[in-house]
């Protein structure tokens, strides 16, 4: 049997132990967790046993049919060496950001999945440099067999949990459209009010205005402000015009040693490596706002 395009992409980096981490529920969805799920398939072992024909079919989740992506992840969770399965809830998301809260739901999943990998693929995303040694696979689910059984095993564990949903929250249709902004989710929530799986951020705010007006006002007081959810090169400008603004706002990544502020900035937001000195004034803001820089040891 030749290789499908998927498993030729993982055979041939010439390991036999691969980890695989992929998220769902990100960007678009308005209810429910994010979800991330990493995957550890020993090659070798696959190629000779009963899961030998298992990565010849998987692929991108959201290209599967329902059904199919409910056998293929019986089929990972049988054959694989190891599976994560963490999640991020939308009280969280709107405590911390929705680029936050991804970053952290990936790198959790990469460390759960165990430290026996010898190559860790991560589904579009770098994360910070105090997770474990990953590579970064632009549209990773449809490109590597192991990051697209992390994607299913996400996708169908995070169906069948807003699918509970709905039978908890009749009538916003959960069920159906999974939390994601649809017609029939709008008119629900205009409706009926937002649930407390709901996110009251930026882009729940900006295609429902008419709920947001409505929520109950516990849910109203702490709103992540709009530049949580600008792109990055956007949030990177507005960061370094506000040195009031503390990392953990808006990241889970420490800094490196002796890393100004700037530099940091332009690291995790920009892919800018080279340091770059920020003047003193900003320093002392810096250090003013969350303290001198201390050493992260790993």
């Amino acid at each position: 049997m030749s290789d499908s395009a998927l498993l030729a992409h993982d055979r041939a980096r010439g390991v036999r132990l691969i980890a695989g981490v992929d998220e769902v529920g990100a960007g678009g969805c308005w209810a429910g967790p994010i979800m991330a799920a990493g995957v550890l398939f020993d090659l070798e072992r696959l190629a000779s046993g009963a899961g030998r024909d298992l990565l010849e079919e998987v692929n991108d989740s959201k290209g599967l049919a329902p059904a199919k992506r409910e056998r293929l992840a019986n089929a990972v969770l049988a054959h694989a060496e190891a599976v994560s399965l963490v999640s991020v809830p939308a009280s969280q998301i709107d405590q911390i950001g929705l680029r936050a809260a991804n970053l952290a739901c990936l790198e959790r999943a990469l460390r759960a999945v165990g430290e026996r990998a010898e190559l860790r693929l991560v589904d579009g995303y770098a994360l910070g440099s105090g997770a474990p040694v990953h590579e970064r696979i632009v549209r990773g689910d449809a490109t590597s067999a192991t990051i697209a059984a992390a994607s299913i095993v996400a996708k169908v564990t995070r169906d069948r949990l807003m699918a509970r949903l709905g039978e908890r929250f009749p009538g916003y249709g959960f069920e159906r459209h999974k939390g994601y902004g649809t017609k029939e989710h709008k008119v629900a929530v205009e409706k009926l009010g937002p649930t407390r799986e709901h996110r009251l951020t930026f882009n729940f705010r900006r295609h429902t205005e008419a709920v947001v007006a409505a929520a109950p006002a516990s849910r109203r007081k702490p709103r992540p402000a709009s530049w949580r959810e600008l792109p990055a090169a956007e949030m990177a400008a507005h960061l370094l015009e506000t040195p009031t603004i503390t990392d953990r706002a808006w990241t889970v990544e420490p800094r490196l040693l002796r890393e100004t502020r700037t530099a940091f900035i332009r690291r995790v937001l920009l892919d800018e490596t080279d340091p770059v000195q920020a003047p003193k004034s900003e320093t002392a803001a810096t250090e003013a706002v969350s303290g001198p820089a201390r050493p992260h040891n790993r």
